[in-house]
């Protein structure tokens, strides 16, 4: 889903309340200013962020911030803005393999065993590794093992 999409969705709809849906539909319409995006940025909390080098330049971040019930993710090296009313099908959509280059995923507000199951996403394959939260691990089969120092 769009950012803009979002003024359609009816949770989000009746989340933001009359006033700012007014605002923010005329602002999708191109007839107001920037309040969507600016509340967004405002109000937004950061939930998880998953820092990589490679990619597109030299590495990046994906930003995951939760506004009224959804994730908004911002990719930093290619500017795509999306929004998931799920968190682990973003992780589930993209094909992670080979793109990222000492990933790690940090949250102070995601639990571990959830941050695990999207690490598999991305450390697909047999002895691929990821940082979670500052701890390494290693994908071991279906699962990941905590690489001890």
């Amino acid at each position: 889903m769009e950012f803009e999409d979002l003024v359609k969705d009816e949770r989000f709809r009746a989340s933001v309340g009359p006033e700012n849906l007014a605002l923010y539909t005329a602002e999708v319409a191109g007839e107001g200013g920037d309040q969507m995006w600016d509340d967004y940025n405002s109000n937004s909390e950061i939930v998880l962020r998953l820092v990589y080098l490679g990619g597109c330049v030299d590495g990046g971040t994906i930003y995951f911030n939760q506004w009224h019930g959804f994730y908004v993710w911002e990719w930093t090296d290619t500017g795509e803005v999306g929004v998931s009313d799920d968190i682990e099908n973003f992780f589930g959509q993209y094909p992670f393999d080979g793109y990222w280059y000492e990933p790690e995923l940090h949250s102070q507000v995601i639990p571990l065993e959830k941050l695990r199951s999207m690490a598999l996403h991305i450390a697909p394959d047999e002895g691929d590794t990821i940082n979670i939260n500052g701890t390494d691990y290693e994908r071991r089969g279906k699962e990941l093992v905590e690489l001890k120092g």
